[in-house]
């Protein structure tokens, strides 16, 4: 596994929780995106994922171990006990997880009921899809899992990660109220949580 060091002052931010290591910090690295890769600051050491092309160059995910199955179904188990309060107030359409929020950067996971839509910042972050859609579908029951992408001209993508593919559109429950969630043209991964 490549190690790169890092300028001793940013020890402090990373020790803190930042979860970025951006381009200009890094030099000349010559490594495949999606690597993971021991990052050195001072005494800091963190595991993360290497992107060759995103001004973020490495999404630090562990100071402890490189990320593996086991540890990605830690991470989603602790997001959604989190979640149990929204759930249990009747609501079954939220955000699961929350890239860095729950320690997984640049990763999203937006729960529809029985569907969870997956939505990556990076190409790196391919490498962990099958184990982020076991992971979500044993924690949550979902029977799909899928991730949500656009191609280049824009245009919605569902790749079905595990179980089947969903329909188009999902209800979803916020107390009393339903709404419906459209996964192939709706904002963000079918609904626009936040609004």
């Amino acid at each position: 596994m490549r190690e790169i060091r890092l300028p001793d002052g940013l020890a402090p931010g990373l020790a803190a929780g930042h979860p970025w290591v951006y381009r200009d910090h890094v030099g000349q690295v010559n490594e495949r995106t999606g690597a993971w890769v021991k990052v050195r600051s001072a005494s800091f050491v963190a595991y993360g994922l290497w992107d060759a092309e995103s001004p973020i160059a490495v999404r630090l995910f562990s100071t402890e171990q490189v990320p593996d199955a086991a540890w990605i179904r830690r991470r989603v188990e602790e997001a959604y006990e989190l979640r149990a309060p929204v759930r249990g107030r009747g609501v079954t359409g939220y955000r699961l997880v929350f890239g860095e929020a729950d320690q997984l950067p640049g990763i999203v996971v937006d729960l529809y009921d029985h569907v969870a839509v997956v939505v990556t910042y990076s190409k790196a972050l391919g490498s962990l899809l099958d184990a982020l859609a076991h992971a979500v579908a044993d924690v949550t029951g979902a029977t799909s899992v899928v991730r949500r992408s656009k191609d280049d001209d824009g245009v919605v993508q569902l790749q079905v990660l595990r179980g089947a593919r969903p329909a188009e559109t999902v209800v979803v429950a916020e107390g009393e109220m339903r709404l419906w969630a459209e996964l192939y043209s709706g904002q963000k991964t079918g609904l626009f949580f936040d609004h």
